[in-house]
């Protein structure tokens, strides 16, 4: 039996879809995008913290900064490289951000949600539109910033 399988089963009784499944799967996002988007909500990403916990490294330091361990959250919002990413597309909310309510995510405060998606989303397919659009836009971003 796999994960797919027992996720399956438990639609099937009537269980609400987990919010953070629904962000992460339910999107026209790239298979290693929504792969990475997995990993990175369940804490499971192959960052420094990880690593040294599984004994691999011997320091967790972010290699890129030097300022802090890297983190699921460092990664994503704490380096210096990813704070200004995020300054430069207008999220600064995502310095802050928790890998717990990453699927929350809305526009900065003044912005509809539709600007804010044709400001990010030049490269997605079409139909992505409304809050699925913006949380696309926000997947793409973080893949791509990490790389």
């Amino acid at each position: 039996m796999d994960t797919g399988t027992l996720y399956r089963l438990l639609k099937a009784r009537g269980q609400q879809p987990d919010d953070r499944a629904v962000f992460v799967w339910q999107n026209h996002a790239p298979p290693r995008v929504q792969m990475f988007m997995w990993l990175l909500t369940q804490r499971k990403i192959q960052c420094r913290t990880n690593l040294l916990r599984r004994h691999v490294l011997l320091d967790a330091t972010c290699e890129v900064c030097n300022e802090a361990d890297e983190t699921p959250e460092h990664i994503i919002g704490g380096c210096t490289i990813a704070r200004q990413f995020w300054e430069k597309i207008g999220l600064d909310s995502m310095k802050t951000a928790s890998m717990e309510a990453i699927h929350n995510l809305s526009p900065p405060l003044g912005i509809p949600i539709q600007g804010f998606n044709s400001q990010l989303s030049s490269r997605l397919p079409a139909g992505s539109s409304g809050k699925q659009g913006m949380q696309q836009s926000f997947k793409m971003s973080s893949w791509g910033s990490t790389k």
